[in-house]
């Protein structure tokens, strides 16, 4: 089941964490987005094996849950 479009929430994340991108460049060959970025640096998002973060797609539950998991234990 798809809830959440990362995307939309990233920059709330980011915010309220008082996160910032550690390197310069992003890890994505699909997205610069700024605030992708920083999740990536700080461990909460990983990507895909080809590089890519597809932003554009919906989170599922399990997805959602490893990322406030993290978010909790770091």
């Amino acid at each position: 089941t798809q809830l959440y479009s990362i995307t939309s929430n990233t920059k709330v994340v980011v915010n309220a964490l008082g996160l910032t991108p550690q390197s310069e460049t992003s890890p994505f060959t699909d997205t610069d987005d700024w605030y992708v970025h920083a999740l990536y640096d700080s461990g909460i998002t990983d990507g895909y094996t080809d590089r890519t973060f597809r932003p554009d797609r919906a989170l599922s539950r399990a997805e959602l849950s490893a990322i406030v998991w993290r978010i909790l234990n770091r």
